[in-house]
């Protein structure tokens, strides 16, 4: 099934491009890091420029951080990819918890494992070994797994706008515009 999303702009142009170049904010103010923000809400999306840009993306392709369920799923894969218990050695509804009220990014999602299991002293000294600084340690590893099983849009809450958002952090170029509506704005 497909979601219809929007996304409000002042520039025209003809594909989406996640570029820190072209953001409104800075990586600081934008809750997520760098990427394609949008909403369901068409009206909402007005209020970023005279463009609104209209895509789907389909629900499967798309990590709810609202949903423990898909935050548990996204954990099993990396851990899977690692060949490390890592669900065994975190607090799930705790990090759930960070994610939602925004105190975790997802983008952010493996550094925060990182560091749980780093500091849990029986997981530290039972994978001792795989802590080093080389290219393949256990917190590189991770990290390169993440990125690879994150989808490309990812559905979160956002708490300064009371709504929940979608945020495109990779590949998009599966976005594909369908339609684009230009409002000309009294000057």
């Amino acid at each position: 099934m497909k979601k219809v999303l929007y996304h409000g702009s002042g520039k025209a142009f003809g594909e989406f491009v996640i570029d820190k170049a072209l953001a409104r904010s800075s990586e600081k103010d934008l809750t997520q890091g760098y990427g394609i923000y949008m909403s369901e809400d068409y009206e909402f999306c007005k209020s970023y420029g005279n463009n609104v840009y209209t895509t789907s993306v389909d629900e499967k392709n798309i990590f709810d951080t609202l949903s423990k369920k898909a935050v548990r799923s996204i954990i099993k894969k990396v851990e899977k990819m690692v060949d490390v218990h890592i669900l065994n050695n975190i607090d799930l509804d705790t990090i759930f918890k960070k994610i939602s009220s925004g105190e975790i990014t997802v983008n952010d999602l493996y550094v925060e494992l990182n560091d749980i299991l780093e500091s849990n002293e029986k997981f530290y000294f039972e994978h001792e070994n795989l802590f080093t600084d080389d290219d393949d340690c256990l917190t590189k590893r991770i990290e390169e797994a993440y990125k690879m099983v994150i989808p490309d849009v990812i559905k979160f809450h956002n708490k300064f706008l009371g709504m929940d958002m979608y945020v495109c952090v990779k590949n998009e170029e599966n976005l594909k515009i369908e339609n684009i509506d230009t409002e000309k704005r009294a000057s």
